[in-house]
């Protein structure tokens, strides 16, 4: 398992090498002090993530399980077809790592990303495409 303080100092320092900003470092000098990130953007926002009024509903284990059992599976129903995963951008990318990692076959990846809610926050109903495949899907079987 990793040390999570380790991961933190690496991230830092990682954001330190990348960024105009400096992370978790007091000011050494008065020009620093201008460089410095300002402290309204360090604060972390609710987010699914951080909001303890959510419960988990699966843990982490039972999930990785799932993707075991759907990858065995996918392995038995698609052995000797071309097969294609394809992922809908941008949430679908960490699952469909973990799947293609649990199938046994020899396949191929491609990525659409849609969208259905224009430039507002709430969806038009209409779906646009705003990547299409990369690739032919003709005669493939696209899961």
């Amino acid at each position: 398992m990793v040390d999570f303080l380790s991961l933190a100092l690496k991230t830092t320092r990682l954001l330190n090498s990348i960024s105009k900003y400096k992370f978790n470092q007091p000011p050494t000098t008065a020009s620093d002090t201008k460089e410095i990130m300002p402290a309204e953007s360090t604060q972390i926002a609710l987010t699914e993530f951080t909001n303890p009024n959510l419960e988990v509903l699966y843990s982490h284990e039972t999930i990785q399980q799932r993707i075991v059992e759907l990858g065995a599976q996918i392995t038995a129903d698609y052995t000797g077809k071309d097969l294609v995963l394809v992922g809908v951008l941008k949430g679908s990318c960490i699952f469909l790592a973990d799947l293609m990692r649990s199938i046994d076959l020899n396949l191929s990846i491609d990525f659409m990303a849609v969208s259905s809610y224009k430039d507002g926050t709430k969806s038009t109903g209409d779906v646009e495409i705003l990547k299409d495949l990369s690739n032919t899907i003709r005669e493939k079987d696209v899961l």
